[in-house]
């Protein structure tokens, strides 16, 4: 009996062998991963979109991740593969940014991120370059006639707004590319909440972007800054009797930038002012010196048209004078175009003339609102 109860002994002792290999097993299996000790945070990538989205409400930029470093996976005792990949938040998600204190919203997206698949890496403890993960995405961004509606806006003082986490790169061994998926739908309502994005063990880099947008208004130029007009001389009956008033075309030549998609973002309207006109008629100008032609003045007129165009008194308002163009807010406008003018002398007291040089300035405004 007692030899019996020796050979039972090692019976015993082999399943609990075997299970302490499993729970070891086990064990070796939970740590193989590429999770790092601490996210990484890349450079900005910093979009002035000024120029842009003031010419087209709509704008894209095909950037590139600006990951540096290295990363390192662990070895699977399985032989499981090791993967990561990049994802976006903002893929399936908009978010409205406020520049320069709610003056101007722009609505964001991200699209085209390549390479979006997992990317395998093997069964090994190896460290890896962070080119294994650089990825290439397109930014969206589409300026907004004024606060839309929803609660995924974010308003920034200044002309700046950063995303922190455009992309993120993560270790997705264990968790998988649906799992990161589903998790950056729970995450973005905490974003919308708290401008953070939650931060997870499996993130590898963070690419931030930076979007400048400068607002800019619609603002119209005169081309010919100094223009002289040179009227003929004329003879005095042929002037009185009105064959010969020394007509004179000449052209204004105008630029007007900030149009967006060819429209103006505010009113604006041109007019023509002077300090030398005759008394009473805001549509002669003459030459009060010493000296100068008497009786006689000069006139101005639109190409087409005989009717002469009216001079404001002043340089701060259009109040009178006859616009040679004007556009509310939302108008069509070309970028370059001309207006053509006509000068010639009127006689306004015949009985009066007196010969000599005639001179008068103009000055062109331009009035906004």
């Amino acid at each position: 009996m007692k030899l019996k109860l020796l050979c039972l002994k090692p019976f015993y002792l082999k399943p609990l062998l075997y299970l302490a290999a499993i729970i070891s097993l086990s064990s070796s299996l939970a740590y193989a991963d590429c999770q790092p000790k601490y996210a990484i945070t890349a450079p900005a990538i910093t979009v002035d979109m000024t120029d842009n989205l003031t010419l087209n409400s709509n704008a894209t930029w095909i950037l590139n991740t600006q990951y540096s470093g290295y990363f390192t996976c662990t070895r699977n005792s399985l032989w499981k593969q090791n993967s990561v990949a990049n994802g976006s938040p903002f893929t399936k998600n908009k978010v409205v940014l406020g520049f320069n204190g709610g003056k101007d919203y722009a609505e964001v997206t991200i699209t085209n991120l390549s390479p979006g698949n997992t990317i395998n890496l093997g069964n090994s403890n190896d460290t890896y370059p962070a080119s294994k993960l650089q990825a290439q995405f397109t930014l969206n961004v589409k300026l907004l006639s004024g606060r839309p509606g929803g609660s995924n806006i974010h308003v920034f003082s200044g002309n700046s707004a950063t995303l922190k986490t455009a992309v993120i790169a993560m270790d997705t061994t264990n968790l998988g590319l649906l799992d990161a998926i589903l998790r950056f739908a729970t995450d973005f309502l905490t974003f919308i909440l708290t401008w953070e994005w939650p931060t997870h063990s499996e993130d590898i880099y963070y690419q931030p972007v930076t979007m400048i947008f400068n607002h800019r208004d619609t603002t119209c130029h005169f081309l010919n800054d100094g223009l002289t007009v040179n009227l003929p001389k004329v003879d005095r009956i042929r002037l009185l009797n009105g064959t010969d008033r020394g007509e004179t075309p000449f052209t204004l030549n105008f630029e007007c930038k900030y149009l967006q998609n060819g429209k103006t973002s505010r009113s604006v309207k041109a007019y023509l002012s002077s300090n030398n006109l005759l008394p009473n008629d805001n549509r002669t100008l003459i030459d009060n010196k010493a000296g100068a032609a008497k009786g006689v003045g000069i006139r101005v007129s639109q190409s087409g048209n005989s009717t002469p165009i009216v001079f404001s008194a002043s340089q701060s308002s259009s109040h009178g004078a006859t616009l040679l163009f004007s556009k509310n807010s939302g108008n069509v406008i070309d970028k370059n175009f001309a207006i053509d003018l006509n000068a010639y002398y009127h006689v306004y007291a015949p009985q009066s003339i007196v010969t000599g040089e005639l001179k008068a300035t103009s000055v062109l405004n331009f009035e906004y609102n």
